[in-house]
């Protein structure tokens, strides 16, 4: 697997990690211990997110800089086209 893989594969069990907390907190809003789970987690999949945007572009829409790259959205390849 490319590190470009690993990268997006690690975003995708992240933000996995991140919906699952915040509807474990839609029923338990007072666990500090999952509270703190969801932070490191989400912590972990913004950085992944601005680490694989920074070397491979945008991963969706909010992540187009507009005003370095213009509408850079539509350079490929898309993130689900695979390898380059």
């Amino acid at each position: 697997m490319t590190p470009k893989t690993e990268l997006l594969r690690r975003i995708q069990q992240l933000g996995f990690t991140v919906t699952e907390l915040g509807l474990y907190l839609d029923s338990q809003p007072s666990s500090p211990q999952a509270m703190g789970m969801l932070r490191t987690a989400r912590a972990e999949y913004l950085a992944a997110r601005k680490e694989y945007e920074d070397n491979y572009g945008p991963l969706d829409i909010t992540g187009v800089n507009t005003e370095r790259d213009g509408w850079s959205w539509i350079k490929g390849p898309w993130p689900w086209e695979g390898e380059d």
